[in-house]
């Protein structure tokens, strides 16, 4: 009798498996911003692995081991791309089918934009002439050298990235399709709510330019007609020159700046030189989030950091 209780208690729990036992997908994601995408489309379902935890650079990140394993046991990968995560490439090539990854500088309709030269710009540099498109109108380039990364800074890209996200999990995990589905309705009405309060709260910033410092934020000018006029830094893996600084300076004493940021992933005293110099307040711009607690609303608390930091700079004037 005993015997056979057992038997029966075993049956019972490995028949569950398939229904009610299965576990949540394996689901990496390279930095922050996607973090609060996906959660946001797998919440019920589990939560995604973020390889950069800390304050860390994509810029000048090394992958550890402990990535590659990451990696290579994920159902599904979702990075930016070669375009900012270059440290992931040989990674991705050698570790991930194409079917168990997002790749979200090369999806259909993503608004892309080419990578600024000089550090000093001037007005109006994210121009719609700055976007690449095919001829029918959507994203496309070969060399992704060319291309700003930085693009979850648009919130028309970070739709695109969870519709992605939706699609691959459905197919991924069928029984649990209408809880993604589900999720992907609900983030998008969160979107759309949060451009809707973002047009309206970047607008009295539209014409009073900024220094920030690293070229990161071309996608949320072009998005919300800002005004960046240079970075301090001409290329993020390499220190700010001397001559630049002086450029610098120079844009700045001749007015129309309102402030400059630094940002917590690197280290520097440039910004604060320059304010001393110029009396332009320094405020701080986070492009990942970094200091946001990790959660499904990490993407929406990240935009609205950002117009945020901006209005608490510029009204330090």
């Amino acid at each position: 009798m005993k015997f056979r209780t057992f038997s029966f208690l075993i049956i019972a729990i490995f028949s569950c498996l398939p229904l009610t036992c299965k576990a949540d997908l394996n689901v990496v994601v390279s930095v922050r911003p996607l973090y609060g995408i996906v959660a946001s489309i797998m919440e019920g379902r589990g939560k995604p692995q973020l390889l950069l935890q800390g304050q860390e650079s994509p810029h000048t990140y090394s992958s550890k081991p402990s990535d590659v394993i990451a990696i290579s046991q994920a159902d599904l990968v979702v990075w930016i791309g070669e375009s900012y995560e270059i440290f992931l490439k040989k990674i991705m090539a050698n570790e991930v089918s194409p079917t168990a990854l997002i790749t979200a500088d090369k999806l259909h309709g993503t608004r892309l934009l080419h990578l600024r030269s000089g550090g000093v710009w001037g007005k109006h540099s994210h121009s719609h002439a700055n976007i690449v498109h095919d001829d029918h109108g959507h994203a496309h380039f070969e060399d992704t050298t060319t291309i700003d990364g930085h693009l979850w800074l648009d919130i028309e890209n970070a739709k695109k990235i969870a519709i992605a996200v939706k699609e691959k999990l459905c197919l991924l995990d069928k029984a649990n399709a209408a809880n993604y589905s589900a999720n992907l309705s609900k983030f998008l009405k969160k979107l759309a709510a949060l451009d809707a309060e973002l047009r309206g709260k970047f607008h009295p910033f539209t014409n009073k330019g900024f220094i920030v410092f690293h070229d990161s934020y071309q996608y949320l000018e072009n998005a919300y007609n800002l005004t960046t006029l240079g970075s301090i830094l001409v290329e993020p893996e390499s220190p700010a020159q001397p001559y630049h600084v002086d450029l610098l300076l120079k844009l700045l004493k001749n007015g129309n700046c309102h402030c400059i940021f630094s940002e917590p992933q690197f280290k520097s005293d440039i910004a604060e030189n320059l304010s001393e110099k110029t009396k332009v307040p320094v405020g701080l711009l986070d492009p990942l989030g970094t200091q946001i607690t990790l959660s499904p609303d990490h993407y929406v608390l990240l935009m609205k950091e950002m117009v945020s930091a901006i209005d608490k700079c510029v009204n330090k004037r």
